[in-house]
């Protein structure tokens, strides 16, 4: 009984404690796509994230982050961080605010925090991946809509 207070214990000491990450953390996240018809790795190599929100249970939301601002699709569906040198990244960047460019992942997949976007940027952030959502949401249910009549 003692031996098996003892592993439990070397147990718990051997997880390591996640820090919390606020809002507007900058961390690399290792993002793996994979092929649909044949299952290998396409991209694997760390990229940068934003974080949204800690849930506090090893688990984060975050919003990618490119520097191909020039793309039309960045400049559509991203936020572009104009002072990204200043929060601490090496190009200036876009937050990609789609639902597809947002999602959950493990902290366990994520650095250490290398940057940090200030709250007045975070705010406008999550104001335009609103109005996208709004927009994607008021798009599917017209598309419905017109399907039932």
């Amino acid at each position: 009984m003692e031996k098996e207070s003892q592993i439990s214990n070397n147990d718990s000491q051997n997880e390591k404690e996640l820090p919390f990450l606020p809002i507007g953390t900058i961390v690399n996240a290792r993002l793996e796509f994979k092929h649909i018809e044949t299952g290998e790795s396409i991209q694997s190599r760390p990229r940068p994230v934003l974080v949204l929100r800690d849930y506090g249970d090893g688990a984060v939301k975050i919003a990618t982050i490119t520097s191909r601002i020039e793309k039309k699709h960045v400049q559509e569906y991203g936020h572009l961080l104009e002072k990204s040198e200043e929060y601490g990244l090496k190009k200036k960047s876009a937050v990609l605010c789609t639902r597809f460019n947002i999602g959950v992942l493990a902290k366990e997949n994520l650095s250490e925090p290398y940057a940090h976007v200030p709250f007045t940027e975070m705010k406008k952030i999550l104001e335009k991946a609103e109005a996208l959502n709004k927009k994607e949401h008021g798009l599917q249910i017209r598309l419905v809509s017109e399907l039932e009549r």
